[in-house]
């Protein structure tokens, strides 16, 4: 991490807030006001105060009066926690009256609801607007309103409305504005995304509005994607080394007589081969000593005896601060090493070595043993090539610390020690891990950070990476997470999934992760352990060391993972749309994907390609249904039963022919897979065997009723209606139709109520996300 700059406290000149005045009196007054705003003075000053947002947390809002104040030019040890409205001074010279009102309106709004930004953004819109036009409030328009939208036409989509109701919003609740105009703009949309002047957008021009090639290239996400494998490589490598070493008894301990001379005679020797084995010494004593103080941390010790034994320490009566802790602790093997081998032989009685033990006992902490060892190392120079060695070589430290040939301390001062950093102990490990999570899932970073550590089955906790993903082609994890949808509207939680296959570098890096961070922290409520100010520190700092450039040779800042959730979005969705004009074309195009669904659920992880898409994917379904309405499958009704050799099975019947079903002019396709529609099409077979699935789908269908009715009325009701058709058709037409209808109920209702039995796989609807299914170490379910 960088070292403080010492200069920072030194007034070289005056700073930019100084005109702010800071007085005990708030500036909100106490006086009643004729609307439902917080009273606010004009001041012949500038002032800052604060109020209670929705969370109930302070915020500071800064007003400028008498002079201008621009954020960007305030130190940022200055502006921290402060709101600036950009829009204020310039308005308040303008229009006094219509400043103040603004600015009444936005305390009242933060203290009712949340969304900041997007306050901030739809303020300084409609203040710019009325400055520029020189318009008052109270003569704000429908036509004004229209003007904005225009303006700020080129904002992506999404932006534009949430920004466009919040004015709306603004307009509303203004009490000087008529009613009659607040109607009016009550019903205004922004105009169709899709048109340009009343002529249709191209698909080209669609996406390029919608700023999906804004996404990070090939170029820039085969860096990202490479050296992050790279160091995580490095990390499983070192443990697997690690654990080598901790089985054999190659070395002398190093906090021993024995041991530390053959460690200075590995280190001064200059040779590599040698510095490899001052290493493996130093892993080893890495490990023992944080092993012993991860179990005092836990060991439930109160803090008068870690006190005590701190006491103790100082006056280096080490045998005696062992003989305060509990048995349970003293009999662990590390924690007598701790005190009777690092502490006795590797500190004894030196005061600048102990500093460091005093620090990290009794905490979560770990020890740099390297802080202990300095002062034992008798050859300077050796020690720092030894040092300089381990940093050059091992890339995981040098790309989130920098190159350190040329600075003071090899291993920067007040950060993850070296072994923390390389045994992927420290929250870098996390950061690596999720980078890679989300290049390979598609998935945006609120998944990965709310991803649990572990999940409820039966009454016991289970390791997430232990629940079985059913219906998955290949043996994998299901890992279920959520994201927030509609931040601004309140709109809810939606559940996350992310199958990832047990066969893979990605589920075995997860592995390592989560073995380590269940020792260090067994009680951990999240996946990851990485703090928000620290992941956007690694982020900038990651990007700086890896020199990530862009294709035309500029330097990345740092790293933007929105732009890489997507990955290749942009070009795929130019190729995918490349003929398309009419919603028609859409239609056929999604059709034909069907055959191989990768880039179709792919770009689905795009909130912006959804939009696009979901209509092409509506319309194709309700092409079916209204070809399809009534029955067309073929229902045995003798006993019939099915030959075996060359069945082709679907959920609720057998294809006679899946390359020429009925709606193949509809879809083009080569072959069906439309495992829903079968009983819409005259090539499905119905056998007895298979009531009881058509019985368990139509559960499924009412449980969508209850659940959502929009989404059963427009996508659910017609297949309903089908199924129910198949099911009387076959209790009155069949032989014993009456008892074989109900014995296939029976099975239904027995499979409806096990939560262990799956006739079918889920419907797609907001409850599929249950992660309550199948334990992978014991294949029950739960």
């Amino acid at each position: 991490m960088p070292r403080k700059n010492p200069f920072t406290d030194i007034a070289l000149k005056q700073k930019a807030t100084d005109s702010i005045a800071k007085t005990s009196d708030s500036p909100i007054s106490s006086t009643s006001s004729l609307d439902d705003f917080p009273p606010l003075d004009m001041s012949s000053s500038n002032i800052e105060f604060q109020f209670t947002d929705n969370k109930g947390e302070l915020e500071t809002l800064c007003l400028d009066f008498e002079t201008q104040i621009h954020p960007l030019k305030v130190p940022v040890k200055e502006k921290t926690g402060k709101t600036y409205l950009t829009w204020f001074h310039e308005m308040f010279l303008k229009c006094p009256q219509d400043a103040m009102i603004l600015a009444r309106m936005y305390i009242h709004l933060r203290q009712i609801e949340g969304a900041p930004n997007h306050k901030k953004r739809a303020f300084i819109w409609l203040a710019n607007y009325l400055c520029i036009n020189n318009k008052i409030l109270i003569d704000f328009s429908y036509s004004d309103l229209n003007s904005i939208t225009k303006e700020k036409s080129h904002i992506a989509r999404t932006t534009l409305t949430t920004t466009v109701n919040i004015i709306k919003n603004i307009i509303k609740i203004t009490p000087q504005i008529p009613e009659k105009i607040k109607q009016q703009i009550s019903n205004y949309a922004p105009p169709n995304a899709l048109f340009n002047n009343n002529a249709p957008l191209s698909a080209k021009e669609r996406i390029q509005k919608s700023k999906i090639n804004n996404d990070y290239p090939e170029y820039i996400m085969f860096q990202i994607y490479a050296y992050t494998n790279a160091c995580l490589m490095e990390i499983k490598e070192a443990n697997v080394r690690l654990k080598a070493l901790q089985g054999s008894s190659h070395y002398p301990d190093l906090f021993s007589e024995k041991g530390l001379n053959q460690f200075r005679e590995f280190v001064y020797s200059k040779d590599y081969s040698n510095y490899e084995k001052a290493l493996d010494m130093e892993l080893i004593a890495y490990a023992r000593c944080n092993d012993a103080l991860k179990e005092i941390f836990w060991g439930k010790i109160n803090q008068d005896e870690i006190e005590l034994i701190k006491n103790k320490l100082i006056t280096y009566r080490y045998s005696e601060a062992y003989q305060v802790l509990p048995d349970h602790i003293r009999n662990n093997a590390n924690v007598e090493y701790l005190f009777k081998g690092i502490g006795k032989v590797g500190i004894a009685e030196n005061s600048k070595s102990l500093i460091p033990l005093l620090r990290v006992i009794g905490s979560d902490k770990s020890l740099d043993i390297q802080s202990i060892i300095n002062l034992r190392m008798h050859k300077p120079v050796s020690w720092r090539k030894y040092k300089l060695y381990l940093a050059q070589t091992y890339i995981n430290y040098e790309l989130f610390y920098g190159i350190r040939k040329d600075k003071m301390f090899i291993f920067a001062a007040h950060a993850n020690s070296f072994h923390d950093v390389l045994l992927g102990r420290s929250d870098k490990f996390d950061f690596l891990l999720i980078l890679l999570l989300l290049c390979e899932s598609g998935r945006n970073l609120e998944v990965a950070i709310n991803l649990p550590a572990s999940v409820k089955l039966g009454k016991d906790l289970t390791s997430i990476l232990e629940v079985k993903a059913p219906f998955a082609s290949e043996p994998s994890c299901w890992l279920s997470s959520f994201k927030v949808r509609g931040h601004v509207t309140g709109l809810g939680v939606q559940e996350e999934d992310i199958v990832i296959p047990l066969n893979t570098p990605l589920y075995r890096y997860l592995q390592l992760l989560d073995s380590i961070r269940s020792k260090n922290n067994p009680n951990r409520e999240s996946f990851f352990s990485i703090k928000k100010s620290n992941r956007q520190s690694y982020l900038r700092d990651f990007t700086q060391f890896c020199w990530i450039k862009n294709s035309d040779g500029s330097a990345l800042h740092t790293i933007q993972t929105r732009k890489f959730r997507k990955v290749w979005s942009g070009e795929v969705l130019l190729q995918y749309m490349g003929d398309i004009n009419t919603k028609d074309d859409l239609i056929k195009a999604v059709g034909e994907d069907l055959r191989n669904t990768i880039p179709l659920t792919y770009l689905l992880q795009s909130s912006r390609t959804e939009t696009m898409l979901a209509s092409a994917i509506v319309g194709l379904q309700l092409r079916f249904l209204e070809d399809h309405k009534n029955l067309a499958a073929e229902i045995k009704l003798k006993g019939e039963k099915p030959e075996n050799g060359s069945r082709i099975k679907r959920y609720f019947c057998d294809c006679t022919d899946p390359y020429n079903p009925d709606y193949l002019p509809d879809l083009d396709t080569e072959y069906c897979k439309q495992f829903d529609m079968c009983l819409g099409c005259s090539k499905a077979v119905v056998y007895e065997e298979h009531i009881p699935n058509i019985i368990y789908r139509c559960f499924q269908y009412e449980k969508i009723i209850k659940d959502s009715p929009e989404l059963y009325a427009t996508y659910y009701e017609i297949k309903h209606q089908r199924a129910r058709q198949a099911l009387e058709r076959f209790r009155t037409k069949s032989k014993h139709g009456e008892s074989k209808h109900a014995e296939a109920v029976k099975i239904a209702v027995e499979a409806w109520e096990n939560p262990a039995i799956h006739l079918l796989p889920p419907l797609i609807h907001q409850n599929i996300n249950n992660i309550n299914v199948i334990n992978i170490n014991s294949g029950e379910a739960s």
